[in-house]
Parts: C-alpha cells; structure tokens; sequence
C-alpha cells in the first residue's frame, strides 16, 4: 500500500493548534508542499527552541526526505484525487504555530480538519495504485513484480473527523476529540482524569501528562521551565529536567554549555573535548552511524558527508539518494515510477 507521505505526514505526526502567530502559508500548490512543510517544521521548532532562527533550521537535516510522490501528483493532475492548497495551507499554519505544551488540547490535536485536502474519487472496489484515490483513502495493493502494482479501494466512505469511543483504533490520531487508541483493545477510550494510573501521556486528560514512578505513574500537571521536577518529566517541548538539580531546564543551542546532565538541543551534539553544544558533522566533514551529517541534502558517503546523489548515478541505498530511490537491479539512483 503506497501513501502520500508527504502529505500524510501532517495528520500522523503532526498534533497543534493556533497561537495566534500564525505565518502565513496561504494556498499551497501541490508542487510547493515540500517547501511548506519544511516551513512549517522550522516554524514550530524555533517557536521551541530547538533552534536559534529558522535559518538555521532549514540549513539542518531533519532526517527524512521533504519530496512529494510523483504517483500523487500525477494522479491531481488526472483528476482521480481532488487536492485543496487552501485545507493543506491552513493545516500546516496549524502545525506550525501548535502550542509547545505536549498537554494541552492544541498540543495535541490539530484545531482544523486536514482531511480535505486530499478527496478520492474512486468507489469500493474500484483500481487503484496509491490511497489518495480511494474515496475511504484505503488501497489494497497485493505483491506483484511490476514497478506499478495495481490494487483495489477498500470501503466506500471518507475518512470522518475521528471514531468515537468503544470503536475499533490502530493509534490515538484516529480517534476524535476526547479519546485516545487503548493498544489493550484497540479501541478508542475516553481520556482519562488527574490521579488516574497510566502508562503514557496519550491516555491522560487534556492538561495532564504522565508521570511518577515506574509501576505507580498517575496522570498529573507536569512541571514547566524552572520548575520543580521530582518525577523527571517536563511539559514542554523544548525543555526537558536537569537529573542532577531536578529543575525544568531548556535544552541547549551551539555554544551553549552542555555535560553527562545539560543536553543540547535533538538536533545538535555535546561536543565531549569542549563541553558545549556544536553542530554535527557538515559537508566534506567525517561521518558515521553515530555521528550523522548535520546538513541540509546530505548523507555520509564512506565515512565523509556528501551531497544526496543525483538521479544515475551509483547508490546502495534509497538514503543516498535525492530521490529517495536507489534502483535494486541497476544499483543507481533512480526516480519513483508513475503509478495511478
């Protein structure tokens, strides 16, 4: 089953609502929604400070690709899914200007509808190759040797704004407002109030989070920047608890002071002969597994970072590529087949 990830990334990753300080993405051309989420991202990452401006974070490898499905665009084009960059503009504004507070309802549900930016046109049982054309979003596409599987729409009715509780769930985004995906039974289940045991964030309240002791956690108001952490845990993105003076903390930028206690920032490393925060490896820089290439479209390449390979020439996997596709046959760098 080949998704538009590009495109649902948003509404299985991204949790938010409006602060006000919205940037402005406006309607967003299907051919643009790399660059919009790429804007939305830095946005909301720099609005927590886990960089300095968006300048440096649009420099920085986020560690996935920001490319759109070529099927997608081409099935748009061929009028077999309806695309909306006004719903996908306003969805990412929401994503980007979601509250830093992992608690709160705008932390962790988006405050607009997303669906519709992506309308299928094809009924239950119809073909189909990717889920966008599929009026329920859902493509069954079996295992077949071709580049292009052709497959069959599953269900005939759009996704809804979210299942209510007692029905059936695989993750808390499916759920509406108020509940949360139960992995115990797989079904949607009302929020659970302060005092509550629990065993993650998802299952508390809004407000709440989880925390405590392990085999005791209890839903509860989490601490913020300066406060008191006893239970480890802080509220916010962005901060996280000293272990040594138990106090919410924020993480460190370059420059900053970092040791076995002060962490950096995810996106940077504490640099063990200066003990503070610094980028990671940069192009033409050494590399390796545990120390990834810090730059924006680029891969460490036997142990240097290097730009992401262009389209022909030799890869051994899809991660060196700009396309995202290192071909297995031919082992070169290779674009994603047309299939819709």
């Amino acid at each position: 089953m080949r998704a538009a990830l590009v495109i649902a990334m948003v509404w299985t990753t991204a949790c938010g609502g409006d602060d006000g300080s919205g940037f402005g993405l406006g309607n967003v051309d299907i051919e643009d929604v790399p660059e919009a989420i790429q804007a939305a991202f830095c946005h909301h990452y720099v609005e927590c400070g886990f960089f300095a401006d968006e300048a440096a974070c649009r420099a920085t490898n986020f560690g996935f690709k920001l490319q759109l499905d070529p099927s997608l665009v081409a099935a748009i084009k061929a009028g077999k899914v309806k695309y909306d960059g006004r719903i996908l503009g306003d969805c990412y504004e929401a994503f980007g200007d979601q509250s830093c507070d992992r608690t709160d309802l705008d932390g962790r549900v988006l405050a607009v509808d997303c669906q519709g930016a992506l309308t299928g046109t094809v009924d239950a049982g119809g073909a189909c190759a990717i889920d966008a054309e599929c009026v329920s979003q859902m493509c069954d596409v079996p295992q077949c040797p071709d580049a292009c599987c052709q497959g069959t729409c599953v269900g005939g009715v759009a996704p809804g704004p979210g299942r209510g509780i007692g029905e059936a769930c695989e993750m808390t985004s499916e759920c509406a407002v108020g509940g949360w995906c139960d992995p115990t039974t797989s079904l949607c289940a009302a929020l659970e109030p302060a005092a509550s045991s629990c065993s993650s964030d998802a299952e508390c309240d809004y407000g709440l989070g989880c925390a405590g002791t392990t085999g005791m956690r209890t839903c509860k108001v989490l601490p913020v920047l300066g406060e008191a952490c006893p239970d480890s845990a802080c509220r916010d993105d962005g901060t996280f608890c000293e272990p040594t003076a138990k106090v919410c903390t924020r993480l460190g930028l370059p420059g900053d002071a970092c040791s076995t206690t002060a962490r950096c920032s995810f996106f940077y490393a504490c640099d063990q002969a200066t003990m503070v925060c610094v980028t990671g490896p940069r192009l033409g820089d050494a590399c390796s597994n545990t120390s990834p290439c810090f730059d924006f479209q680029t891969y460490c390449k036997a142990g240097t970072c290097a730009a992401l390979e262009a389209k022909g020439a030799a890869c051994t996997d899809d991660s060196d590529c700009a396309s995202d596709l290192c071909d297995p046959a031919t082992n070169v760098c290779s674009e994603e087949p047309i299939c819709f």
